[in-house]
């Protein structure tokens, strides 16, 4: 998804912030965040998606 925001917006010659929002059913500063991000650091973003549970320690 974030690519796709990248690519819609493209520079500031593409949809604007709120028509992207629109458009992906997103809020527009989830837009806003993402459009600032670097390719790194979007990179290092979704690759620290599993998030843990106060319980998997207990688990068997």
């Amino acid at each position: 998804m974030i690519h796709q925001i990248k690519a819609l917006y493209d520079e500031g010659r593409g949809s604007s912030l709120h028509a992207i929002a629109a458009q992906l059913g997103i809020s527009r500063n989830t837009v806003r965040k993402y459009l600032a991000m670097s390719a790194e650091a979007i990179t290092a973003d979704q690759g620290q998606r599993a998030r843990t549970n106060r319980l998997d320690g207990h688990r068997d």
